[in-house]
Formats: C-alpha cells, sequence, structure tokens
C-alpha cells in the first residue's frame, strides 16, 4: 500500500476566492489616512454626545447597571448576579464588556458612565462590520463606494441604533455579532 503524503491546508485557503484574496492582500482594510480620520471622527460623533453625563434611568438600564456594579465590586463575573440572584436572562458578553470599561475608567468617569461606554463600543464595532457587510454584498472595490457609505449612513441613522447607543442595553452586544455573521454571509456569496 502507498500512502500519500499528508499535506497541510491553511484554513485561509478554505475560503471563498473574494474574501482569500482581500485576506491577503488586507484589501479589505485599505483606506488613506485622512479618510480614516474623518470617518473615525463621524462615528464619534455619533456615539459619544447623549451616552455620558445622565443616570441610568431607562428600564433596563436599571438591572444592567446592578448587575454591572456588582461585577466589579465584588470580583465575580462568571454568573451575573443583580440583588442577590443570579441573572441569567442575558449573556454576560455585555457586562464583561462594561466591567471591564468601569473599571478601567473608574478614577476618570462615574462607574455608570464609564459602563455605558460598552454600548458605544459594540455600536462602533457594529458599524464596522455593517460597513464591510456592505462592501462585500454590494461587491464594492473600495469602503468609500458610494452604496457602502449610505449603508453607514442608514445603519448609524436608523432609530433603534440612536437610542440604544445611549443606554446600558446588551442587545447592542448582540447587533454587533449579527453585523459580524452577516459581513461572513456576504463575503461568502459567489460573485
Amino acid at each position: 500500500m502507498s500512502s500519500s503524503p499528508t499535506v497541510f491546508r491553511s484554513p485561509i485557503a478554505a475560503l471563498p476566492s473574494p474574501v482569500r484574496d482581500t485576506w491577503r492582500t488586507g484589501g479589505w482594510l485599505r483606506l488613506s489616512w485622512p479618510l480614516a480620520i474623518g470617518l473615525l471622527c463621524a462615528l464619534l460623533v455619533c456615539l459619544l454626545p447623549g451616552t455620558l453625563g445622565h443616570t441610568p434611568w431607562k428600564q433596563d438600564e436599571a438591572y444592567s447597571f446592578g448587575i454591572i456594579q456588582h461585577m466589579v465590586e465584588s470580583g465575580q463575573l462568571l454568573v451575573p448576579t443583580n440583588a442577590g440572584q443570579p441573572f441569567l436572562e442575558k449573556p454576560p458578553l455585555y457586562y464583561w464588556t462594561a466591567t471591564l470599561f468601569a473599571h478601567w475608567l473608574r478614577p476618570v468617569l462615574p462607574l455608570h458612565d464609564a459602563a455605558r461606554l460598552a454600548s458605544a463600543f459594540y455600536t462602533g464595532l457594529a458599524a464596522v462590520f455593517a460597513t464591510l457587510f456592505a462592501r462585500a454584498s454590494f461587491a464594492a472595490a473600495r469602503l468609500t463606494d458610494r452604496w457602502v457609505l449610505m449603508t453607514l449612513a442608514l445603519y448609524l441613522g436608523s432609530v433603534g441604533m440612536i437610542k440604544h447607543v445611549h443606554d446600558l442595553f446588551t442587545d447592542v452586544a448582540l447587533c454587533a455579532g449579527v453585523m459580524r455573521s452577516g459581513w461572513g454571509w456576504g463575503s461568502a456569496w459567489p460573485r
């Protein structure tokens, strides 16, 4: 019996060719510095005003902040706990991220404002993935294609995103995950 030698194949080789080619060349990240800085400033203008400077007063913010405060004070990160009871209704990724922001920015910002920056972080991440999803779906050659920029503007201007970016709301992290999977599906479509 003859056996053929085992050939190692990179996991990138299994990706569809449009994704594989942009992965190798870094084409999905090509931006000029002035444009990248301009897009970052526009994203910050959309995300930061209204995020800081108010106490947790929405219905979801009260229990979310209770969980985050418990994680910061007790160091118990595994099971989200609110008022001494385990709270397993939502996955803990958002709470962990908010706890990190609260811990890092505790000397500079009030605890609730620092924790609320997790919503801005996940909304910014979702905006990046929405842009990449639009680029893959429209087969745009550049991130500055008008269809890509219109998709980004539509996403950031939607009422749901404007409202929830300013709250301690766990579904913002879910939205970032959905946009990430959308980018994956958009990249896998044959052209």
